[in-house]
Protein backbone atom coordinates (compact mmCIF):
# COMPACT_ATOMS: atom_id res chain seq x y z
CA UNK A 1 0.00 0.00 0.00
CA UNK A 2 1.23 3.39 -0.73
CA UNK A 3 0.52 5.93 2.10
CA UNK A 4 1.45 9.60 1.50
CA UNK A 5 5.04 10.87 1.84
CA UNK A 6 3.67 14.08 3.89
CA UNK A 7 3.31 11.57 6.93
CA UNK A 8 5.86 12.76 9.40
CA UNK A 9 9.14 11.38 6.51
CA UNK A 10 12.31 10.57 8.15
CA UNK A 11 15.35 12.55 7.97
CA UNK A 12 16.96 11.86 4.47
CA UNK A 13 20.38 11.05 3.70
CA UNK A 14 21.53 9.85 0.46
CA UNK A 15 24.56 7.04 0.94
CA UNK A 16 26.20 5.82 -2.34
CA UNK A 17 29.25 3.57 -2.36
CA UNK A 18 30.84 3.83 -6.16
CA UNK A 19 34.10 1.84 -6.56
CA UNK A 20 34.23 3.40 -10.75
CA UNK A 21 37.04 4.90 -11.07
CA UNK A 22 36.37 6.59 -14.66
CA UNK A 23 33.37 8.60 -12.33
CA UNK A 24 35.55 9.55 -9.74
CA UNK A 25 37.84 10.55 -12.39
CA UNK A 26 34.50 12.92 -14.09
CA UNK A 27 33.27 14.05 -10.57
CA UNK A 28 36.11 15.60 -9.74
CA UNK A 29 38.16 16.51 -13.63
CA UNK A 30 34.89 17.35 -15.66
CA UNK A 31 31.47 17.79 -14.04
CA UNK A 32 31.97 20.65 -12.01
CA UNK A 33 33.45 22.65 -14.66
CA UNK A 34 30.01 21.67 -16.11
CA UNK A 35 27.92 22.71 -13.04
CA UNK A 36 29.37 25.85 -12.76
CA UNK A 37 28.58 27.08 -15.99
CA UNK A 38 24.99 25.89 -15.84
CA UNK A 39 22.64 28.77 -14.40
CA UNK A 40 22.89 29.02 -11.33
CA UNK A 41 19.16 29.06 -10.90
CA UNK A 42 18.63 25.74 -12.42
CA UNK A 43 17.94 23.21 -9.85
CA UNK A 44 18.71 19.76 -9.56
CA UNK A 45 15.57 18.32 -10.43
CA UNK A 46 15.21 19.77 -13.62
CA UNK A 47 18.62 18.90 -14.53
CA UNK A 48 17.83 15.57 -14.18
CA UNK A 49 14.72 16.06 -16.33
CA UNK A 50 16.83 17.59 -18.96
CA UNK A 51 19.17 15.08 -19.27
CA UNK A 52 16.69 12.54 -19.79
CA UNK A 53 15.58 14.56 -22.37
CA UNK A 54 18.68 14.24 -24.40
CA UNK A 55 18.22 10.74 -24.38
CA UNK A 56 14.65 10.72 -25.74
CA UNK A 57 15.82 12.37 -28.48
CA UNK A 58 18.52 10.47 -29.55
CA UNK A 59 16.24 7.54 -29.63
CA UNK A 60 13.36 9.70 -31.47
CA UNK A 61 16.51 10.55 -34.08
CA UNK A 62 17.62 7.05 -34.45
CA UNK A 63 14.20 5.71 -35.28
CA UNK A 64 12.63 8.76 -37.51
CA UNK A 65 15.57 9.73 -39.55
CA UNK A 66 15.96 8.69 -43.41
CA UNK A 67 19.52 7.96 -42.87
CA UNK A 68 20.20 6.22 -39.52
CA UNK A 69 23.92 7.03 -40.17
CA UNK A 70 23.81 10.58 -40.56
CA UNK A 71 21.85 11.08 -37.40
CA UNK A 72 24.37 9.02 -35.15
CA UNK A 73 27.27 11.69 -34.54
CA UNK A 74 24.21 13.65 -32.70
CA UNK A 75 23.09 10.54 -30.72
CA UNK A 76 26.50 10.67 -29.89
CA UNK A 77 26.52 14.01 -28.81
CA UNK A 78 23.32 13.23 -26.84
CA UNK A 79 24.81 10.73 -24.95
CA UNK A 80 27.61 12.26 -23.67
CA UNK A 81 24.96 14.67 -22.44
CA UNK A 82 23.04 12.75 -21.05
CA UNK A 83 26.18 10.99 -18.95
CA UNK A 84 27.73 14.11 -17.66
CA UNK A 85 24.49 15.73 -16.72
CA UNK A 86 23.34 12.78 -14.87
CA UNK A 87 26.10 13.56 -12.64
CA UNK A 88 25.76 17.00 -12.85
CA UNK A 89 22.41 17.29 -11.46
CA UNK A 90 24.10 15.35 -8.23
CA UNK A 91 26.68 17.61 -8.09
CA UNK A 92 24.48 20.91 -8.22
CA UNK A 93 22.63 19.49 -5.34
CA UNK A 94 25.07 18.98 -3.50
CA UNK A 95 26.33 22.67 -4.45
CA UNK A 96 23.07 24.25 -2.58
CA UNK A 97 22.36 21.92 -0.28
CA UNK A 98 18.58 20.71 -2.24
CA UNK A 99 19.54 16.99 -1.96
CA UNK A 100 15.77 15.30 -1.93
CA UNK A 101 13.58 12.61 -1.46
CA UNK A 102 12.50 13.48 -4.78
CA UNK A 103 15.74 13.75 -6.40
CA UNK A 104 16.64 10.26 -5.68
CA UNK A 105 13.50 8.69 -6.59
CA UNK A 106 13.50 10.98 -9.83
CA UNK A 107 16.87 10.45 -10.89
CA UNK A 108 17.11 6.49 -10.05
CA UNK A 109 13.53 5.90 -11.42
CA UNK A 110 14.38 7.30 -14.53
CA UNK A 111 17.89 5.56 -15.00
CA UNK A 112 15.61 2.39 -15.40
CA UNK A 113 14.14 4.01 -18.58
CA UNK A 114 17.38 5.52 -19.53
CA UNK A 115 19.12 2.00 -19.50
CA UNK A 116 16.33 0.83 -21.62
CA UNK A 117 16.48 3.51 -24.14
CA UNK A 118 20.46 3.13 -24.41
CA UNK A 119 20.35 -0.55 -25.16
CA UNK A 120 17.22 0.35 -27.79
CA UNK A 121 19.23 2.74 -29.57
CA UNK A 122 22.24 -0.25 -29.86
CA UNK A 123 19.96 -2.28 -31.61
CA UNK A 124 18.57 0.21 -33.36
CA UNK A 125 21.42 1.13 -35.57
CA UNK A 126 21.75 -2.81 -36.34
CA UNK A 127 19.57 -3.75 -39.30
CA UNK A 128 19.44 -7.56 -38.34
CA UNK A 129 19.00 -7.09 -34.44
CA UNK A 130 17.50 -9.28 -32.82
CA UNK A 131 14.05 -8.30 -30.34
CA UNK A 132 14.89 -11.63 -28.71
CA UNK A 133 18.21 -10.20 -27.58
CA UNK A 134 17.35 -7.21 -26.93
CA UNK A 135 14.69 -8.31 -24.81
CA UNK A 136 16.76 -10.58 -22.64
CA UNK A 137 19.20 -7.77 -22.37
CA UNK A 138 16.17 -5.56 -21.02
CA UNK A 139 15.33 -8.17 -18.36
CA UNK A 140 19.11 -9.00 -17.44
CA UNK A 141 19.14 -4.85 -16.53
CA UNK A 142 15.67 -4.72 -14.98
CA UNK A 143 17.02 -7.35 -12.79
CA UNK A 144 19.98 -5.28 -11.83
CA UNK A 145 18.54 -2.40 -10.90
CA UNK A 146 16.15 -4.70 -9.07
CA UNK A 147 18.90 -6.27 -7.22
CA UNK A 148 20.83 -3.22 -6.64
CA UNK A 149 17.68 -1.31 -5.11
CA UNK A 150 16.40 -4.31 -2.92
CA UNK A 151 19.90 -3.78 -1.94
CA UNK A 152 20.18 -0.16 -1.09
CA UNK A 153 16.75 -1.08 0.95
CA UNK A 154 18.03 -3.35 2.63
CA UNK A 155 21.54 -2.47 4.02
CA UNK A 156 20.39 1.86 3.18
CA UNK A 157 23.58 2.19 1.09
CA UNK A 158 23.39 1.91 -2.93
CA UNK A 159 26.57 0.26 -4.11
CA UNK A 160 28.16 0.34 -7.25
CA UNK A 161 30.82 -1.39 -8.89
CA UNK A 162 34.44 -0.73 -10.65
CA UNK A 163 32.27 -1.21 -13.86
CA UNK A 164 29.36 0.48 -13.37
CA UNK A 165 26.93 2.92 -15.63
CA UNK A 166 29.42 4.98 -16.71
CA UNK A 167 31.73 2.72 -18.03
CA UNK A 168 28.82 0.83 -19.62
CA UNK A 169 27.96 4.25 -21.30
CA UNK A 170 31.21 4.73 -22.37
CA UNK A 171 31.56 0.89 -24.53
CA UNK A 172 28.23 2.18 -25.97
CA UNK A 173 28.86 5.47 -26.92
CA UNK A 174 32.45 3.82 -28.57
CA UNK A 175 30.42 0.80 -30.15
CA UNK A 176 27.89 3.69 -31.82
CA UNK A 177 31.23 5.73 -33.24
CA UNK A 178 32.35 2.49 -34.55
CA UNK A 179 29.19 2.14 -36.78
CA UNK A 180 29.95 5.23 -38.74
CA UNK A 181 33.70 3.66 -39.93
CA UNK A 182 32.91 2.41 -43.35
CA UNK A 183 32.53 -1.43 -43.71
CA UNK A 184 31.70 -1.72 -40.07
CA UNK A 185 28.28 -3.28 -40.64
CA UNK A 186 30.04 -6.32 -42.41
CA UNK A 187 33.09 -6.35 -39.63
CA UNK A 188 30.25 -6.73 -36.79
CA UNK A 189 28.24 -9.12 -38.64
CA UNK A 190 31.12 -11.38 -39.33
CA UNK A 191 31.42 -14.89 -37.32
CA UNK A 192 33.46 -14.57 -33.99
CA UNK A 193 32.20 -17.87 -31.98
CA UNK A 194 30.73 -20.59 -34.02
CA UNK A 195 27.49 -19.01 -35.44
CA UNK A 196 27.69 -15.84 -33.47
CA UNK A 197 28.63 -12.61 -34.93
CA UNK A 198 30.83 -10.29 -33.07
CA UNK A 199 27.85 -8.28 -32.32
CA UNK A 200 26.29 -10.78 -30.91
CA UNK A 201 29.20 -12.15 -29.07
CA UNK A 202 29.29 -8.50 -27.59
CA UNK A 203 25.97 -8.33 -26.47
CA UNK A 204 26.47 -12.04 -25.09
CA UNK A 205 29.62 -10.52 -23.00
CA UNK A 206 27.42 -7.18 -22.16
CA UNK A 207 24.73 -9.67 -20.81
CA UNK A 208 26.87 -11.76 -18.56
CA UNK A 209 28.31 -8.29 -16.90
CA UNK A 210 25.03 -6.81 -16.09
CA UNK A 211 23.72 -10.64 -14.68
CA UNK A 212 27.48 -10.44 -12.17
CA UNK A 213 26.18 -6.95 -10.82
CA UNK A 214 22.99 -8.76 -10.30
CA UNK A 215 24.84 -11.65 -8.48
CA UNK A 216 26.82 -9.44 -7.08
CA UNK A 217 23.56 -7.64 -5.07
CA UNK A 218 22.36 -10.65 -4.01
CA UNK A 219 25.48 -11.99 -2.64
CA UNK A 220 26.32 -9.35 -0.59
CA UNK A 221 22.32 -9.53 0.83
CA UNK A 222 23.25 -13.10 1.42
CA UNK A 223 19.82 -13.98 0.97
CA UNK A 224 17.13 -13.95 -2.23
CA UNK A 225 14.16 -12.40 -0.70
CA UNK A 226 10.85 -13.49 -2.26
CA UNK A 227 10.10 -10.20 -4.19
CA UNK A 228 13.09 -10.08 -5.75
CA UNK A 229 12.54 -14.19 -7.07
CA UNK A 230 8.85 -13.15 -7.88
CA UNK A 231 10.63 -9.86 -10.23
CA UNK A 232 13.01 -12.57 -11.85
CA UNK A 233 10.00 -14.72 -12.44
CA UNK A 234 7.52 -12.59 -13.92
CA UNK A 235 10.52 -11.52 -16.46
CA UNK A 236 11.19 -14.96 -17.50
CA UNK A 237 7.51 -14.83 -18.04
CA UNK A 238 7.68 -11.86 -20.42
CA UNK A 239 10.28 -13.23 -22.22
CA UNK A 240 8.42 -16.99 -22.87
CA UNK A 241 5.72 -14.35 -23.95
CA UNK A 242 7.75 -13.15 -26.79
CA UNK A 243 9.22 -16.70 -27.44
CA UNK A 244 5.56 -17.81 -28.18
CA UNK A 245 5.42 -15.39 -30.88
CA UNK A 246 3.75 -12.49 -29.14
CA UNK A 247 4.23 -8.78 -30.49
CA UNK A 248 7.67 -7.77 -30.27
CA UNK A 249 7.19 -4.24 -28.59
CA UNK A 250 3.95 -5.64 -26.45
CA UNK A 251 6.30 -7.00 -24.74
CA UNK A 252 9.41 -5.15 -24.87
CA UNK A 253 7.24 -2.58 -23.44
CA UNK A 254 5.91 -4.59 -20.62
CA UNK A 255 9.25 -5.48 -19.55
CA UNK A 256 10.46 -1.71 -19.40
CA UNK A 257 7.34 -1.14 -17.02
CA UNK A 258 7.51 -4.19 -14.87
CA UNK A 259 10.95 -3.55 -14.25
CA UNK A 260 10.85 0.62 -13.76
CA UNK A 261 6.98 -0.02 -11.27
CA UNK A 262 8.72 -2.49 -9.52
CA UNK A 263 12.24 -0.54 -9.16
CA UNK A 264 9.90 2.72 -8.40
CA UNK A 265 8.34 1.37 -5.59
CA UNK A 266 11.00 -0.23 -4.25
CA UNK A 267 13.42 3.42 -4.01
CA UNK A 268 9.90 4.79 -2.30
CA UNK A 269 9.75 2.11 0.44
CA UNK A 270 13.96 3.32 1.01
CA UNK A 271 13.16 6.76 1.22
CA UNK A 272 10.55 6.30 3.66
CA UNK A 273 11.74 3.40 5.92
CA UNK A 274 8.69 0.78 4.99
CA UNK A 275 8.40 -2.87 4.29
CA UNK A 276 9.91 -4.24 0.68
CA UNK A 277 7.18 -4.18 -2.08
CA UNK A 278 6.23 -7.19 -4.02
CA UNK A 279 5.82 -6.54 -7.83
CA UNK A 280 2.78 -6.08 -9.53
CA UNK A 281 0.64 -9.25 -9.08
CA UNK A 282 -2.05 -7.81 -11.89
CA UNK A 283 0.43 -7.53 -14.05
CA UNK A 284 1.97 -10.76 -13.99
CA UNK A 285 -1.43 -12.53 -13.89
CA UNK A 286 -2.08 -10.95 -17.34
CA UNK A 287 1.27 -11.95 -18.96
CA UNK A 288 0.53 -15.72 -17.21
CA UNK A 289 -3.13 -15.80 -18.47
CA UNK A 290 -1.58 -14.59 -22.04
CA UNK A 291 0.78 -17.09 -22.16
CA UNK A 292 -1.30 -19.93 -21.22
CA UNK A 293 -3.45 -18.41 -24.63
CA UNK A 294 -0.13 -18.48 -26.70
CA UNK A 295 0.38 -21.90 -25.91
CA UNK A 296 -3.01 -22.74 -26.75
CA UNK A 297 -2.57 -21.13 -30.10
CA UNK A 298 -4.78 -18.28 -29.54
CA UNK A 299 -4.23 -15.44 -31.40
CA UNK A 300 -3.19 -12.61 -29.28
CA UNK A 301 -3.36 -9.66 -31.37
CA UNK A 302 -4.01 -6.24 -29.24
CA UNK A 303 -4.20 -8.25 -26.46
CA UNK A 304 -0.80 -8.48 -25.82
CA UNK A 305 -0.22 -4.68 -25.18
CA UNK A 306 -2.48 -5.22 -22.02
CA UNK A 307 0.30 -5.95 -19.33
CA UNK A 308 2.29 -3.06 -20.78
CA UNK A 309 -0.70 -0.96 -20.76
CA UNK A 310 -1.63 -1.96 -17.17
CA UNK A 311 1.97 -1.81 -15.83
CA UNK A 312 2.68 1.97 -17.68
CA UNK A 313 -0.97 2.91 -15.83
CA UNK A 314 0.41 1.77 -12.28
CA UNK A 315 3.39 3.15 -13.02
CA UNK A 316 2.28 6.63 -14.03
CA UNK A 317 -0.19 6.93 -10.72
CA UNK A 318 2.77 6.00 -8.68
CA UNK A 319 4.52 8.21 -10.02
CA UNK A 320 2.05 11.24 -9.58
CA UNK A 321 1.16 10.27 -5.91
CA UNK A 322 5.23 10.55 -4.89
CA UNK A 323 6.00 13.77 -6.76
CA UNK A 324 2.47 15.22 -5.00
CA UNK A 325 3.58 13.93 -1.99
CA UNK A 326 7.33 15.23 -2.48
CA UNK A 327 6.28 18.47 -3.51
CA UNK A 328 7.81 21.00 -1.46
CA UNK A 329 11.38 19.56 -2.93
CA UNK A 330 10.18 20.66 -6.78
CA UNK A 331 10.50 23.99 -7.68
CA UNK A 332 11.09 24.97 -11.57
CA UNK A 333 14.06 27.63 -10.75
CA UNK A 334 15.98 28.00 -8.01
CA UNK A 335 16.38 31.70 -6.40
CA UNK A 336 19.53 31.50 -4.46
CA UNK A 337 20.53 33.32 -1.42
CA UNK A 338 22.94 36.02 -1.74
CA UNK A 339 25.52 33.86 0.43
CA UNK A 340 24.69 31.38 -2.72
CA UNK A 341 26.30 33.45 -5.50
CA UNK A 342 29.44 34.45 -3.83
CA UNK A 343 31.32 31.37 -5.69
CA UNK A 344 33.66 29.86 -2.97
CA UNK A 345 30.89 29.40 -0.76
CA UNK A 346 29.03 26.58 -2.62
CA UNK A 347 32.18 24.34 -2.90
CA UNK A 348 31.44 20.79 -2.98
CA UNK A 349 31.49 19.45 -0.06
Amino acid sequence: MLTSPTNAPPPYQYRCVDKSWLTGVLAAAVVPQIERRLPLGMPANLITLLSSVCLGVMVLLQWLAPDWRAALPTGIGLLVAYTLLDMVDGQRARRLGTSSPLGEYLDHTLDIFNAAVVVTVVFLVRPSGSPVALAWLLAAMGLAFAAALVEQRVGGVLRLGAIGPVEALLLVGCYLASRLVPGSDAWWEQAAIGSWSRFEVAAAVAGAGIAFAATASVWRLRQVPWQLAMFAAGSLVFLALLHEGAGTWGMLLALVFWSADFGGRVIYSHLRHEPLPRPDAVGLGLALVLLGLALAGVRLSWLEFAPAAWLAGRFAWHVAVTIRGYRQYWAWWHRPARKDIAGDSLAPP
